[in-house]
Order: C-alpha cells, then structure tokens, then sequence
C-alpha cells in the first residue's frame, strides 16, 4: 500500500510540474532551458504516457515528441536526478546502436548507486545478455540478487537462467526452479508468463 501510494504520489507530481494544472503553465521553458528537477517531473510524466500536449507559458501546447522527451530525460539525468538518468539510460539502449551501449550503461551505474532498482535490473541484463557490452556474471548475480526480493517476474525468471546455466554462480536447479516458479506466480502479463514458462521448458526444470 505504501509503494501504491508513493508512486501515485510520484505521478501527482510529475502532473502538477508538468503543466497539466493552469498555475504551472510555462513550467516546460523552464525545464528545457535548464531546471533539472522540472525537467525530472517531465521525463517521468511522458515517458509513463508517452503522449499529449505540454502547456507553454502563453497557454498554447506543443505536441510531445520523442526529441522533447529524450533533452528532458538527458537534462533530468545529468541533474543527477536517478529516476531520468535511468529513463535517459533506457532511451539510449532502445536506440539499439552499439555505441550508445556504454553511456546507458553508465546512467543505469549511476542511477542504481542512488538505489533505483529498475537501474539495477537493467544492469543485471546489460552483464548477463546483452552481446554488445563485456559480460560480467558475477556483476549481474550481484545486482539479481538486490532486487531478486522485490517480487518482479523478469528479475525472478532472468535470474534464473543464471543459476540453471552455473553463470556467476554454482549451478543450482533447485534454486533456478524456485525462482521460475515465483516469476510465474508474480507475473502480471501474458508476456511475462510466456517467458517463465520457456525458461521452464529449456531448461527442463520439471525433472530437476
């Protein structure tokens, strides 16, 4: 309840310096010409919605854009603001460019330093799969098994892998099934389900 509350805290915020509330018209100019933390509640905003107007200080509206979204994540991110640089760190990878690799990394680095735990996962990924960046097992075990408690399906059954393959760790099906059985249980889509499930069947965990 208390993670329900703070996060629809979070978007009332993100609402209120957004624009959305007459008196906070004019908030954008202010963001994208440089106030960090305006820019934080932005990037928070339109990537959650990814759609809209934003209201200018004259109270006309510009459309959003995936431009206007990425120099709002970047300036939130480079305030230091954890929530934008692990947004901006994502905008990066979706990119899917090599060489943009190494800088999403190094906003998700910063941003898990400040304890977000999104951050953390997607290092876990970058170090375990991803075959642009320098695999680093024991790194991806590490920041699993921070989070491997917060009851999220992907972490559970992406974790899982490891333990079942011996990456980072000893193998170990009794603990790779375990956790595939609690991403099962955890998972909210269909998506999620699917990919417990194939993790399951490759690796054969009925029979371990």
């Amino acid at each position: 309840m208390k993670i329900l509350l703070s996060y629809l805290l979070s978007i009332f915020t993100a609402l209120y310096a957004g624009g959305m509330f007459d008196t906070q018209a004019g908030n954008y100019e202010k963001a994208i010409n440089g106030d960090s933390k305006l820019a934080d509640s932005f990037c928070l905003f339109y990537v959650v919605f990814n759609n809209g107007n934003i209201m200018l200080k004259d109270r006309s509206y510009i459309p959003v854009t995936s431009t206007i979204i990425y120099n709002l994540c970047k300036i939130g991110a480079e305030g230091g603001f954890p929530r934008s640089q692990n947004e901006f760190g994502n905008i990066l990878l979706n990119e899917k460019v090599p060489s943009l690799k190494k800088e999403a990394e190094k906003y998700f680095l910063l941003s898990s330093k400040q304890g977000n735990t999104d951050a953390k996962y997607n290092l876990a990924q970058l170090y375990s799969f991803d075959k642009d960046i320098k695999r680093d097992y024991y790194k991806a075990v590490g920041y699993y098994k921070e989070i491997v408690d917060l009851n999220k399906s992907s972490v559970q059954c992406s974790f899982a892998i490891l333990y079942a393959e011996g990456k980072g760790t000893l193998r170990d099906y009794k603990k790779a099934k375990s956790l595939v059985q609690r991403g099962y249980e955890n998972a909210r889509y269909e998506l999620e389900k699917n990919f417990c499930s194939s993790v399951w069947s490759t690796y054969s965990l009925d029979s371990k």
